[in-house]
């Protein structure tokens, strides 16, 4: 999904006065259509970590489990798992 373009779709949407629950319901599920997209180049089981700051999404993180039939596992601060990794890497160079 290109930002650029969603942003410019929302801004249209918005002067178009489409109702905003309407807008965000789309741009969800563009993301999850985009996750699900990618997931299936990969085998998944049922011990997905979903991290990163869209983990803190409720919304994204239920839709994204009800698609893939299983409960996903986030972390208690989904949006500092890469800097934790990064740090990690960095510890041991």
């Amino acid at each position: 999904m290109c930002t650029v373009f969603a942003q410019s779709e929302v801004t249209s949407l918005l002067a178009k006065r489409q109702k905003r629950e309407d807008i965000a319901r789309g741009i969800h599920m563009a993301i999850l259509n985009r996750t699900l997209s990618l997931l299936k180049r990969v085998s998944t089981t049922p011990d997905i970590v979903f991290a990163g700051g869209v983990a803190k999404n409720p919304c994204l993180k239920n839709l994204l489990s009800d698609a893939l039939g299983y409960d996903l596992k986030v972390p208690e601060d989904p949006q500092m798992v890469g800097a934790y990794g990064a740090a990690m890497i960095a510890q041991k160079s």
